[in-house]
C-alpha cells in the first residue's frame, strides 16, 4: 500500500533516522522515492529491482532464477508447465514472470496463457491458484510457483485431488525457505543469497550515511537452483 509506505516514511523522518533499508511489498512508488530524496534520507532498496537513477539497490536476479528452474523442468522432459505468479503489483513477481516466459520461449514452446495464474505469495494464494488451474481443464505436467509458500498451497490442493507429486505433476518453488527442505517431497526451488543481500545493503547504507562515493548503485546477486525431490522425469 503506497499510502501506508508514505506514512511510515513520515514516521521515520520524525524519528530522525540516519538511513533506511527499504523493502516494498509492491512496485516502488515514484512519489515515495521522491519523498525520500527530498528529505535527503539515505536509503537502499532491498530485493526490489528498480531503474531510478538516484536509487541504490541490492537484489537477486529473479529473472535468472526462474529461468533456471523452468529450464530444469524442460530438461526433465516437461513441456506443459503451468506458472503461479506473484501479485502483479510486485516488482519481484514481474521479474520471475519474465524468467518463466524467457525459458519457455527459448525452448521453442508456445506460452499458453491458460497455464498462468496470478497468486499473492501466500499459501492460500497458492491453493486458490491451483484450484483455478485444475478448473480450467488444461493439461500440464509441472507447475513453477513464484515462491515456496504458494508451492506449499499448490501441493496441498494436488494431494486433495489425489494427484501424486512428482509422479503425475512436478512442483517447484522460489526462495528456499526452511519449510522447503522438510516438505514431503522436499521442494526443488531457487535459493536467494539472503545473508549476502542483507550484508551488502547494510554496508551500502553505512557508506551513504558517511557520505562516501559508491562505485555501483545497483548490485544484482546470483540465485542458485536447489534440486530436491519434487520434480520427476516426464516420460
Amino acid at each position: 500500500d503506497a499510502k501506508k509506505e508514505r506514512l511510515y516514511i513520515e514516521v521515520l523522518k520524525e524519528k530522525c533516522v540516519d538511513g533506511i533499508i527499504f523493502t516494498s511489498s509492491i512496485k516502488p512508488n515514484s512519489k515515495n522515492i521522491n519523498m525520500l530524496l527530498d528529505y535527503k534520507i539515505p536509503f537502499v532498496f532491498l530485493d526490489r529491482c528498480i531503474s531510478a537513477d538516484d536509487a541504490f539497490v541490492i537484489c537477486t536476479d529473479g529473472i535468472q532464477g526462474m529461468y533456471d528452474v523452468v529450464s530444469y523442468l524442460i530438461e526433465m522432459g516437461h513441456e506443459r508447465i503451468a506458472f503461479i505468479s506473484g501479485p502483479k503489483e510486485s516488482s519481484t513477481a514481474f521479474g520471475r514472470y519474465r524468467g518463466y516466459v524467457k525459458a519457455i520461449k527459448k525452448s521453442g514452446i508456445q506460452v499458453d496463457k491458460k497455464l498462468i495464474v496470478e497468486g499473492d505469495y501466500k499459501i492460500d494464494g497458492g491453493k486458490k491458484a491451483m484450484e483455478e488451474l485444475l478448473k480450467r481443464k488444461t493439461s500440464f505436467t509441472a507447475v513453477a510457483c513464484a515462491n515456496d509458500l504458494m508451492a506449499i498451497g499448490a501441493i496441498e490442493v494436488l494431494r486433495k485431488n489425489n494427484i501424486n507429486i512428482p509422479e503425475e505433476i512436478s512442483v517447484t518453488g522460489f526462495d528456499d525457505i526452511v519449510l522447503s527442505s522438510v516438505l514431503q517431497p522436499k521442494l526443488t526451488t531457487v535459493s536467494q543469497p539472503c545473508y549476502e543481500m542483507g550484508y551488502e545493503a547494510t554496508k551500502m547504507l553505512i557508506n551513504l550515511i558517511e557520505g562516501k562515493m559508491l562505485k555501483v548503485n545497483n548490485l544484482v546477486l546470483k540465485p542458485k537452483l536447489v534440486i530436491r525431490d519434487s520434480v520427476s522425469t516426464r516420460r
